[in-house]
């Protein structure tokens, strides 16, 4: 007897993929089943998607929870029951965490220089190269830059580090550079001198500060060039020219034959001043320049006749062509 058999045809298995290899941010697997069998039909497809999902449809829109190697295997069964399978890796791959921090974001300009520390991380991975942008059109391939901006504004930083496998991260912050005051202008009457007007004020004597010296009128009690330095409330600063200021002695400088006591005092106080035969131009002035007192006297010992307040004073001698200045304080 004959025995008929028949041989059904095996399908073949197969599935495109828009691409095997993706970097994990945005990432999406587009599957589609592509298998064949020359005569009858597919009639079920079973996916195994590597991360213990399975299913049934003919194509997939995939993603991954985490960055990883997952293997995607499709089989198929004809209608007949013939069954293949096939197989593809597919590989997420991780992003850098790109992480920066900046010394001091708020700066002035004159001076400034943020420091940037990289602090990006890439588990399991190598992370190729950063690009840095400062917000102004300049930038940095470096890891850790220091950088100074040429003009006041606010500005966006940001940083995108790659990984070697062109995966990347960025990260962006703002840093701010405070344009500083005015250049300050010193104006003067006799011994006072004044400043333009500021927040605030801080007086300098030979580049050094002057203690105590902080508001916008100064009496000056010694020979020297003075500045001032006013500074906004953003804390930024600019320095005046100097002004320099001759003729004003204190005690310890005025010549031994000349003596003003006590001092400080209590407003009335007496002057000694040695024998001269051409009279002596005595003044004394208030801390805003104004004159209170004026004499010309040919006498060695002079008493103004003025009660003079609380506060401080400055008494000027002229003779000849010479000039003394002391500090009188009446308590």
């Amino acid at each position: 007897a004959n025995t008929s058999v028949t041989v059904h045809p095996q399908p073949v298995a197969g599935y495109s993929a828009n691409t095997t290899e993706q970097c994990h941010k945005g990432h999406i697997f587009l599957l589609n089943d592509t298998s064949v069998v020359s005569t009858g039909n597919i009639n079920t497809r079973s996916w195994t998607l590597g991360d213990g999902n399975l299913s049934a449809l003919q194509s997939i829109n995939k993603t991954y929870a985490f960055s990883g190697t997952y293997p995607v295997t499709l089989v198929v069964t004809s209608d007949k029951g013939c069954k293949d399978s096939t197989g593809k890796i597919l590989r997420v791959n991780p992003h850098p965490q790109t992480l920066f921090n900046v010394s001091n974001n708020t700066q002035c300009l004159i001076g400034n220089a943020f420091t940037f520390t990289n602090q990006s991380i890439l588990p399991g991975g190598i992370i190729q190269g950063y690009k840095w942008q400062f917000g102004n059109g300049d930038s940095s391939n470096v890891s850790a830059p220091v950088y100074q901006y040429p003009s006041a504004g606010n500005y966006t930083v940001q940083l995108v580090a790659t990984s070697s496998k062109n995966c990347s991260d960025t990260l962006v912050k703002s840093v701010r550079i405070n344009p500083h005051p005015a250049k300050p202008v010193i104006s003067r009457n006799l011994f006072v001198l004044s400043s333009s007007t500021a927040p605030s004020y801080q007086w300098l004597l030979n580049n050094n500060s002057i203690s105590g010296a902080t508001t916008k009128d100064y009496t000056v009690t010694a020979n020297g060039y003075y500045q001032v330095l006013v500074t906004d409330t953003t804390t930024c600063s600019s320095r005046s020219d100097s002004v320099a200021v001759l003729n004003v002695g204190t005690n310890e400088l005025l010549s031994e034959n000349i003596h003003l006591y006590p001092n400080p005092n209590n407003g009335t106080f007496t002057l000694e001043l040695p024998p001269s035969n051409q009279p002596y131009r005595v003044e004394i002035f208030n801390t805003n320049g104004q004159v209170v007192y004026s004499t010309l006297t040919d006498e060695t010992v002079v008493t103004p006749n003025k009660q003079l307040k609380k506060g401080v004073y400055l008494l000027r001698i002229i003779h000849a062509h010479e000039s003394k200045v002391v500090k009188v304080v009446v308590e």
